[in-house]
Formats: structure tokens, sequence, C-alpha cells
């Protein structure tokens, strides 16, 4: 019986040793919390609402760190709006991007040539100016890496998923089966 016990011991070390460099990352950031209690105020279209009225409303919170000044962030902000559509979202889930530039209206003046005649209006998401770099200095543990490809939160700011909730069908299922566990 021991000698079994060891093997089963040895197989669960083993394997474990066989993750990814990027499985790793996810591993170590699932469940770790979030600060993004941050800000006073989030923009929804072309009002500002509190923060705190925002958190209460969202149980669940895809968020997606982007820069101004980052052509891949352009295109990453677009990809957004566009594969959004795809999912049947509840109305305890929102997208909160983190938007680290000078404002708001650069960063759309510049999706605008991605995407012809888009504006702000057109944004169903919500979306917060770091122009300081708050949200970086606040959440030191979190890898760069792992944050650029969005992290979905729950209520008590919880990482519960690394990745886009659109990039795969296993990806979908997993965003549909954490949302629906309310």
């Amino acid at each position: 019986m021991r000698i079994i016990i060891i093997c089963v011991c040895c197989i669960a070390l083993y394997s474990c040793n066989k993750l990814s460099p990027e499985q790793k990352i996810i591993k170590q950031t699932l469940y770790q919390r979030v600060n993004i209690d941050l800000f006073d105020s989030i923009q929804f279209k072309t009002t500002m609402i509190p923060f705190t009225k925002f958190r209460d409303k969202y149980q669940y919170i895809s968020v997606v760190y982007l820069e101004d000044g980052c052509m891949p962030c352009y295109t990453e902000f677009v990809k957004w709006q566009n594969n959004l559509d795809s999912l049947s979202l509840s109305e305890h889930y929102t997208v909160l991007f983190i938007l680290n530039g000078i404002s708001i209206t650069n960063f759309i003046t510049k999706v605008s040539k991605i995407i012809p005649n888009y504006c702000i209006t057109m944004n169903p998401y919500h979306i917060v100016l770091d122009a300081n770099r708050q949200f970086l200095k606040r959440n030191p543990e979190l890898d760069r890496w792992a944050l650029e490809r969005s992290l979905l939160i729950n209520s008590n700011d919880e990482i519960l998923l690394v990745g886009h909730p659109y990039a795969s069908k296993k990806m979908k299922e997993l965003f549909y089966n954490i949302c629906k566990e309310q």
C-alpha cells in the first residue's frame, strides 16, 4: 500500500512540473485579489458613475488593462468590441477597460482610425483612466503576461479566469460556468 501511495505522490509531483510557463502563471494568478477600488468614478459612454455604484451592480468583471500609445492595445480594444457580441452576457457581468494614458478621448480617437467613425457612445462597457499607473502600482504581484490577457474577477475581486472569454470554445465554456455560479 505504501508503494502505491509513493507512486501516486511521485506521479502528481512529476506531472506538476510538466506545466508550460503560461500554465504556471495562470495557476499562480488564480484566486489572487485585484485592487480595483482605487478609482473614484468609472466612465460609461459619456457618463461618469461612482465606482461604488459600478462595483455593486456587477458580480463579474473582465478587467482589461490597455495603454495609450500601444498599437496592439487599440487592436485589443477593437477585438473586445467585436467579440463580446458573440457571448450571451448576464446582467451581472461587464468589462472594465483600465486605460493608462493621457485621456480616454485621445485613446478613442486612435481607435477610430481602426474602426472609422467609432465614438465613445458605441462602447457598451466601462472605461477608467489610470494616468499615473496606480493600477499597476497597487497590483505588483500580477504577472504582466496574465494582465495582457484579461482577468475575470468576482465580487470579492478574486481572479477566476485568465484570458479572453471569447478566445476559444473551451474558454467560453469556462466563462459561462463561472458566471452562472451565482
